[in-house]
C-alpha cells in the first residue's frame, strides 16, 4: 500500500550536492507534528515521490502530474553522464561543458531530424 500524501509547513535548512550531482536535503518543520503525521511522514522512508517547496502560495498548475522517478537514474542522466565524460577525457575543455552539452544535444537532434520524412506544418 503506498503511503498518502502528506504536506506540512517547513524551512529548508540546507541543501548539499553529492558527488554524482544529486542533492540530499534537510528540512525542519515550522510547527510540532503530531504522532499521526509523524508516522505518515515515516511511511515515506525509501520512496520514490515529489518534494515540493515554493514560498507561498501554492497554485494547482505547480503540482507535477505522473509518478516520480525511481532512484535510478533517468536515461537524460545517463547521457549526461556519458558526455562529461567524454568532455573530461577526449577534449581540451576550452569549451565549457554546458556549452558542449548544448552542442551535442542539438547535433544529435539534427541528426534524428536529418532522417525523417518531410511533413507539412
Amino acid at each position: 500500500m503506498k503511503p498518502e500524501m502528506i504536506l506540512i509547513e517547513a524551512t529548508l535548512d540546507r541543501a548539499n550536492r553529492k558527488k554524482d550531482r544529486s542533492v540530499t536535503m534537510g528540512l525542519t518543520t515550522n510547527f510540532e507534528v503530531s504522532n499521526e503525521d509523524f508516522a505518515k511522514m515515516d511511511t515515506f522512508v525509501g520512496h520514490a515521490g515529489w518534494f515540493m517547496f515554493k514560498d507561498n502560495p501554492i497554485d494547482i498548475v505547480d503540482i507535477p502530474k505522473g509518478e516520480a522517478s525511481t532512484n535510478e537514474k533517468a536515461d537524460s542522466e545517463w547521457l549526461v553522464k556519458i558526455m562529461y565524460a567524454y568532455w573530461k577525457q577526449m577534449t581540451d575543455e576550452s569549451v565549457p561543458f554546458n556549452v558542449y552539452k548544448s552542442q551535442q544535444y542539438n547535433k544529435v537532434g539534427e541528426w534524428y531530424k536529418s532522417r525523417m520524412p518531410e511533413r507539412e506544418v
